[in-house]
């Protein structure tokens, strides 16, 4: 990325948060602090990194089966890259308490398998 920033001219600042992005060389300025944050959380994302269509097309459908096997969920969707789950209930079969429960119980066990 380097190379190919200084062949077309780009500002040295800019060079540098690239070139310095991973620390392979020392900070040089605040920017190239935010890119190395930015690049750490986008880094950080679930699929983020190496995982192909299949397994990540795999990933998602877990996530929701583990939340259409309670009582009163009709349907879910994974998305975002498995970082949000929208769940939908049936409000006839639940209460808006059962509901925040349900939510607790989806949430803990999704966490829980993505740490397996």
């Amino acid at each position: 990325g380097v190379d190919f920033l200084k062949r077309y001219n780009l500002p040295e600042a800019v060079v540098n948060c690239v070139a310095e992005h991973h620390e392979d060389q020392p900070f040089s300025s605040v920017e190239s602090i935010i890119v190395h944050v930015a690049d750490s959380i986008s880094g950080a994302r679930p699929g983020a990194r190496y995982e192909d269509v299949e397994n990540y097309g795999k990933r998602l459908k877990e996530m929701e089966e583990i939340a259409k096997k309670y009582e009163g969920v009709e349907d879910a969707y994974a998305f975002e890259a498995g970082r949000e789950l929208r769940v939908i209930i049936n409000p006839g079969r639940l209460d808006d308490n059962q509901t925040i429960l349900l939510s607790k119980k989806i949430q803990e066990e999704v966490s829980k398998w993505l740490i397996e």
